[in-house]
């Protein structure tokens, strides 16, 4: 199974990530996943079944992969998924639209390179962040400007849980403070039979920003498990 890629991309302050990967040589299926807000958005899957037939050429796999990852994130800058899912379609001559010749490095490089010149809120988490199922967590949220650093008062910040097994769980929805600061205190739920993350997002005039933290397991101490 040849390695994918993984991207996020901003759009009109919402953040979307973009996941391809090659389902392998028994299941002959490259598979893009765009995600908002942990959740499935929407799923591309294209069969290479035909490319295979005369032998396996892992050099054309990887390519469909990549002109794959590409035109899912060309999709989402031309605003795919904004404003109820209509598709917005840039001028065929105009300087947005993504150069196809270009490698996937070069395209997600001058993407990165743009949105560094853009002030956007930018979440931090202090201190401990070690989320363990079953125990007290406190959570230090900070939320500042990415250009200047000053903190950004009056962010909206959403905190859930999302698992394998249940459905997201919103446990708190609140606003940072005068100094762009938010402490939370919750109690983790336990998931003995799926995995689990945690999820911080922060909305705000600047844009939106989000963390996940995976959730760890009680071991017979009832400690944390030490993921290798």
């Amino acid at each position: 199974m040849i390695t994918g890629h993984n991207t996020d991309i901003t759009y009109n302050g919402v953040i979307y990530h973009v996941q391809t990967e090659d389902k392998g040589k028994s299941n002959p299926i490259v598979e893009t996943l765009v995600y908002k807000g942990g959740e499935i958005l929407d799923a591309k899957r294209t069969s290479y079944v035909e490319i295979i037939q005369d032998g396996y050429d892992e050099k054309k796999i990887i390519s469909l992969i990549e002109e794959q990852h590409r035109n899912v994130i060309s999709e989402i800058k031309f605003g795919k998924y904004d404003k109820g899912g209509a598709v917005v379609v840039g001028d065929p001559l105009g300087g947005d639209l993504i150069d196809s010749k270009k490698s996937l490095d070069q395209v997600i490089l001058e993407y990165l390179a743009s949105e560094a010149e853009k002030e956007r809120l930018v979440l931090e988490l202090k201190g401990n962040t070690t989320v363990v199922e079953g125990t007290s967590c406190t959570l230090n949220v900070l939320t500042k400007s990415s250009t200047s650093g000053d903190p950004l008062k009056g962010a909206r910040i959403v905190i859930k849980i999302i698992s394998t097994v249940k459905k997201p769980l919103t446990i708190y929805d609140g606003k940072t403070d005068r100094v762009g600061v938010l402490n939370v205190e919750f109690t983790v739920p336990e998931f003995p039979d799926g995995n689990a993350a945690l999820l911080v997002q922060a909305f705000s005039d600047f844009g939106t920003d989000e963390l996940k933290i995976f959730i760890g397991k009680k071991n017979k101490d009832g400690n944390a498990d030490q993921k290798s």
